[in-house]
């Protein structure tokens, strides 16, 4: 379920019984010619949607952006710095917890995001959630265990970004956007 298509009254009746918001975390940059600027932030939302639908949960409009320096000579790529993207998770976290919300999983569609995004995750720890009442984590959609990624191949161990892995998952869920 969508938090932007409640109303806030929606939002603050389900908190008591379900307090978990998922925020899918991505970026704004190219992908080689075959491939949207989108990428990274569709793979996140759309496997955000796929657990929110499953479990119940709340799922955050996405954060288009993110930490993306490497491509920002490449028309089309956003970048933030990578302060100016922790604040932002900082900020977004911040909000969350003032709504109620006690479990927030940042789903990172970009890998250089998760460095950062772990730095992040300790520092929320210490202010939110050390007293066991909250849980505030990171992790990446692409995270895979070795036997999985021993049966995905080599192009998946080579790295994900525009390949064989990121183009196939675009195919699956946007094949409009795909040029191959």
């Amino acid at each position: 379920m969508m938090l932007s298509d409640l109303t806030w009254m929606e939002v603050r009746d389900m908190l008591p019984e379900n307090p978990v918001i998922i925020q899918p975390v991505g970026s704004t940059e190219q992908h080689g010619p075959h491939l949207p600027v989108q990428v990274d932030i569709s793979s996140s939302f759309e496997v955000a949607k796929a657990v929110g639908d499953r479990t119940g949960c709340l799922v955050a409009p996405p954060l288009p952006y993110g930490y993306s320096e490497v491509w920002e000579n490449f028309p089309g790529t956003i970048s933030f710095t990578a302060d100016t993207f922790m604040t932002c998770v900082a900020e977004i976290t911040e909000s969350l917890v003032r709504n109620g919300f006690k479990r927030i999983l940042f789903l990172n569609g970009h890998n250089p995001n998760l460095p950062l995004l772990q730095t992040m995750m300790f520092r929320l720890m210490d202010r939110y959630g050390r007293d066991g009442d909250k849980l505030i984590v990171a992790g990446s959609y692409f995270m895979v265990d070795k036997e999985t990624c021993d049966a995905i191949g080599d192009n998946f161990r080579e790295g994900t970004h525009a390949n064989e892995f990121e183009t196939s998952f675009m195919m699956h869920i946007r094949p409009d956007m795909v040029h191959v």
